[in-house]
């Protein structure tokens, strides 16, 4: 929920930083709490974007 983005055993809070690390040839999830920000999400998502990464899921939990 504060904009930290948790990869291989890292912290980071920026998401160029991430986005940079990634191999390219494989799919990215994202988790996020239900207390992150829409912010956080979508900056990481446009992001990826802006980078050529096009294989990109959100991951949730179901709430019964």
């Amino acid at each position: 929920k504060w904009g930290k983005i948790y990869y291989d055993g890292k912290i980071y809070s920026d998401p160029v930083e991430v986005v940079k690390r990634l191999p390219r040839n494989r799919p990215v999830f994202i988790k996020a709490d239900k207390e992150t920000p829409y912010l956080y999400v979508f900056s990481l998502l446009d992001t990826l974007r802006k980078s050529g990464i096009k294989k990109v899921s959100l991951v949730g939990q179901r709430v019964e």
